[in-house]
């Protein structure tokens, strides 16, 4: 046994020792008492927590949450790295993310990342990885993984993503079509009718730049021409949510007035009730439609004023009922008729509509270089007005300042001597005249002429011996059952035409059916095409023109083909190819003669061929138009001074006699029938002009 001096020194290294036992014992009961919760907190925890193998990836531990959410038991798990069930698009990430770890360059990481499940579907989760710094019973570095299942967020999320990207589409497509699309639109305020965007057809139809415009309202910018009107248009919109069609006039930063067809839908900015506005641009479509409306009221006013040229006897009359018509036709308030006096110093009112009534027939206008009338006869020209009051040209008569005038019209009325006066159609109020008004204007001088020389050739003819007088009468009975046809044809077709138009029209403006209204306006079409197709021919059988554009040759080609397909015949026009072209009056004459022989071919011969040659002499051109028909005889065809005649047989001879030529007509019982016109190169000297016009 230790003595006495030693047992101190020995009790303390025992007591040491038991302290040093105690407090291991200790120590390792509280780590297996935290271990104990660990395990417990590990298995029970909401989140996918494993041990994971930092080096190799290996599950060391697995509770069932994570199980849960990668579909494998806790067995298949252990056998498994982590590696295996990573995605191969994240699965980089992840491993670069754990090689900064294990080096020491971060203490933890966190990333979405997503897990290929047991039955091959994609589950997307939030990990976290947090290193164990220490040996997990001697077999390397571990780290714990903690996975939250974020699925259905991201399914959310791509849900919303896919809508932003289609709202973001949606709205591109919108911008593209609201800055390119050819129509106008403006969003204005529903209340103040303010700007809030346009596009540039917009800015076209108003004038004004897009920076004008926004933010201002349709009232600053003084766009209604009735300001009233859009009070009712937001009442009208309130009542029925939507307009369309609508046609509305708006005035342009120029003050230009334009015709424009809205349609109007409420839409919402916010919290701010607003407006789409789609316009059209309608104006010049308007203005053809009106253009077209009055060539059709003149050109109507033309047919009659030819149908009186003819059957009002009395030249005054005539005068004064053209002035009236004239004026009527292109609404103004004055016309007159000027007649140039025999002295050729004056010029006398003779007949006018507007004017004061001690002045027609009386008052007088010189012919002096500065007056109007010297200006319209010498220049030949229309003579057009636009501001009489600074006009520095020429003086005009006394009479157009005293009542006024401010615009108007001036033409020649020629005679075959040169110059029968002069027609003048004028207003009190500025006027822009169109090309079509100036030939309106024209066309009646030219129907004025045609009558005043028929006027002046019936004194000359008045004397004639009573043959010619009935043969005149005849004549004179054809021209009118000609324009009565044409008066016909204008009532009954075009006329029924026109007014199926006009109530279509009504009724499309009636109807709020967009299809009916398409049907409507396409059955418009249908018969506005008829109508321009029933004048085209119309205007052919007055005057063809292919006869003043080609020439005779062409012309009588034209025609016989025409008159072949009409009658059912072969007709076989053969030319001289050296002819050259004629003077106006012996082509017309040749075509009139050449289209009365084929009608009268295709009426009564009973032909199957006809034949047209045109051959060139020295001084003269003859026309031969021969058939294989029936024939008839000509002694039994009656004479003029019977009182009864062959209207067409008389019609060629009186043509080709007025041109100084002549007919030869044969014909043989069932071998046809033959008539050779020749007509001299040039008219004969000896032709009344007055003649030669109504060829």
């Amino acid at each position: 046994l230790p003595d006495k001096h030693h047992l101190a020194p020995l009790l303390t290294i025992f007591a040491s020792r038991a302290a040093a036992e105690l407090e291991r014992k200790l120590m390792d009961e509280a780590l297996r008492d935290s271990e104990k919760r660990f395990r417990t907190i590990f298995d029970q925890a909401p989140l996918g927590m494993a041990v994971i193998n930092s080096t190799s990836g290996q599950f060391r531990r697995i509770n069932r949450t994570y199980c849960d959410i990668v579909g494998y038991s806790h067995k298949e798990m252990l056998t498994r790295t982590f590696q295996d069930i990573t995605h191969p698009d994240d699965l980089q990430a992840d491993l670069d993310n754990m090689t900064r770890m294990m080096e020491g360059r971060i203490n933890t990481f966190r990333m979405e990342k997503r897990y290929i499940r047991k039955d091959g579907a994609f589950v997307w989760v939030n990990l976290v990885c947090v290193p164990l710094w220490w040996d997990y019973e001697t077999e390397g570095r571990f780290h714990i993984a903690m996975v939250e299942d974020i699925t259905e967020r991201k399914q959310e999320e791509a849900v919303r993503e896919q809508l932003v990207s289609e709202l973001a589409e949606s709205r591109s497509r919108f911008e593209m079509f609201f800055r390119q699309t050819p129509s106008a639109i403006a969003i204005t305020t529903l209340k103040e009718g303010r700007f809030l965007d346009l596009n540039k057809e917009a800015e076209i139809l108003t004038g004004y730049s897009r920076a004008e415009l926004i933010g201002r309202t349709t009232r600053e910018m003084n766009l209604y021409v009735d300001p009233a009107e859009r009070t009712a248009v937001v009442q009208q919109i309130n009542k029925t949510g939507m307009l369309t069609d609508l046609e509305r006039l708006i005035r342009n930063k120029s003050g230009e007035i334009r015709t424009a067809v809205f349609s109007l839908v409420p839409i919402q900015m916010g919290s701010e009730p607003c407006l789409l506005s789609i316009a059209h641009d309608i104006t010049e479509r308007k203005r053809a439609e009106a253009a077209l409306r009055e060539r059709s009221r003149q050109q109507a006013i033309e047919a009659e004023l030819s149908l009186l040229a003819v059957t009002i006897p009395d030249l005054l009359t005539l005068l004064n009922t053209a002035a009236g018509l004239t004026a009527s036709a292109l609404e103004l308030d004055y016309c007159e008729v000027l007649e140039l006096l025999p002295s050729g110093r004056d010029l006398l009112l003779r007949a006018g509509v507007g004017w004061k009534n001690d002045l027609i027939g009386q008052a007088r206008t010189d012919m002096s270089p500065s007056s109007l009338s010297s200006m319209t006869l010498h220049m030949n020209d229309p003579v057009i007005v636009q501001d009489l009051p600074a006009e520095t040209r020429f003086s005009g008569p006394s009479w157009l300042r005293d009542h006024g005038i401010v615009s108007g019209i001036s033409v020649t009325i020629h005679s075959k001597e040169g110059h029968w006066g002069t027609l003048g159609v004028y207003t009190t109020r500025q006027r822009r005249f169109s090309r079509d008004d100036v030939n309106f204007l024209q066309t009646v001088s030219s129907i004025l002429a045609t009558a005043i020389e028929r006027t002046q050739a019936e004194n000359v003819l008045r004397n004639a011996n009573e043959a010619l007088r009935r043969l005149s009468r005849q004549l004179l009975q054809v021209q009118e059952e000609e324009r009565r046809a044409i008066a016909r044809d204008l009532h009954d077709e075009i006329g029924q035409s026109l007014t199926a138009i006009k109530l279509n029209v009504e009724r499309a403006q009636r109807t709020p059916d967009r299809a009916a209204r398409t049907r409507i306006m396409q059955d418009c079409g249908q018969i506005t095409d008829n109508v321009l197709e029933q004048v085209r021919d119309l205007s052919l059988n007055l005057h063809p023109s292919i006869l003043d554009d080609l020439g005779l040759a062409y012309a009588l080609k034209w025609y016989a083909d025409r008159q072949a397909e009409r009658a059912g015949l072969r007709i076989q026009v053969t030319a001289d190819p050296s002819l050259p072209r004629l003077p106006r009056d012996i082509e017309i004459a040749c075509f009139r003669i050449a289209q009365e022989a084929l009608t009268n071919v295709g009426r009564h011969a009973n032909a199957r061929r006809a034949s047209v040659t045109l051959t060139r002499g020295t001084t003269s051109v003859e026309l031969a138009i021969r058939d294989d028909g029936t024939g008839f005889v000509l002694n039994a065809v009656p004479s003029p001074a019977a009182g009864t005649t062959s209207i067409g047989l008389i019609s060629m001879q009186e043509r080709a006699r007025l041109v100084g030529g002549e007919i030869t007509i044969t014909s043989v019982l069932g071998q046809g029938t033959s008539v050779v016109a020749t007509l001299p190169l040039a008219p004969s000297v000896d032709t009344p002009k007055e003649q030669v016009s109504q060829l």
